[in-house]
């Protein structure tokens, strides 16, 4: 590791001589917005930064279940790590010391534990964290597969994540979990036509999930395994940007190539979709809703500015 080219530095080039270095040095600004709402489609004030970026990214975040924290991801210490601050964006706390990349923090409904996805090396495994306790733990991974975007079921008894195990496509599993650690029975297989980002009902009798192969938010029936598609949005692209709300879906929709999506609200009962508010710029991975159902919260990239720099003498 050269610590001199910084914390985010990409594509490095030696040259001939074997005396400099070129490489890419990212400058990003990807802030927590807030937006704040009236009702569940309209919104109270305009939106707000909540938690600033430290001139990295934020990522993938979700209020506790109180409401009093919110998790994220963030690389603000070098490397991809899970943080939490509290509810007003103040006092930001590292609870991940892991060095490599560890992202999309989902608390359990307790609020004792966080489950997340981290890659210690090639492939991606399934981690818990008691919040203020011990060091993490795997509970979910397949040798040769990445196992990615944990969410837990609403009786705390299983976590559900995406997994391409036997193939290229990401599939929808859960594992048993107690107290926050794995049960003894292996994981088992949800959805069989595809899945990644997920969220169970509050009756837990079904399963909300989006995919990387189709766009759409699509549901299956935990008692029966028959998968439906619920809505034939959002696009591909925001596959991780909605939150299943009491009554509908927030989520982002695109209104264009080339400008920034806007947040939507999909009642499930009407199936009406109404527009609430678009975002200045764009913001991608993450999209969460507080319990009451008050804030809105979401990624957005204010700044993006990439450089070449290169160093001399190098060795």
């Amino acid at each position: 590791m050269v610590e001199a080219a910084g914390p985010i530095a990409w594509f490095p080039n030696v040259s001939l001589t074997g005396r400099q270095l070129a490489y890419e040095r990212i400058d990003e600004e990807q802030n927590l917005w807030q937006t704040t709402l009236l009702d569940a489609t309209h919104v109270r004030e305009p939106a707000s930064i909540l938690v600033p970026s430290a001139k990295t990214y934020n990522l993938f975040p979700q209020f506790s279940p109180n409401g009093r924290k919110i998790a994220f991801q963030s690389e603000r210490s070098g490397y991809a790590e899970i943080w939490i601050c509290d509810r007003d964006g103040s006092n930001p706390t590292q609870v991940t010391t892991l060095e490599r990349f560890a992202g999309s923090p989902h608390w359990s409904p307790d609020g004792h534990y966080l489950a997340f996805d981290y890659r210690p090396v090639q492939h991606s495994e399934i981690h818990v964290v008691e919040v203020g306790g011990s060091r993490p733990h795997v509970v979910a991974q397949f040798a040769e597969a990445d196992n990615v975007v944990p969410s837990w079921s609403s009786d705390g008894n299983w976590i559900y994540f995406a997994s391409n195990r036997g193939g290229k496509t990401f599939q929808i599993w859960k594992v048993g979990v107690r107290e926050g650690v794995a049960a003894s029975e292996p994981p088992i297989q949800v959805t069989q036509s595809g899945g990644i980002a997920s969220a169970e009902s509050e009756d837990g009798r079904l399963l909300f999930y989006s995919k990387l192969s189709e766009p759409g938010i699509w549901t299956v029936a935990l008692d029966s395994g028959k998968e439906s598609l619920l809505w034939p949005g959002p696009a591909l692209v925001n596959w991780s940007n909605w939150a299943l709300g009491k009554g509908g879906i927030y989520f982002l929709t695109p209104t264009g190539s080339d400008t920034p999506p806007e947040i939507a609200f999909l009642d499930l009962k009407t199936k009406r979709v109404s527009r609430i508010a678009k975002l200045e710029k764009f913001g991608f991975f993450g999209f969460a809703l507080s319990p009451d159902g008050k804030v809105l919260l979401y990624p957005q990239t204010d700044r993006n500015d990439h450089h070449i720099f290169v160093m001399n003498n190098f060795r």
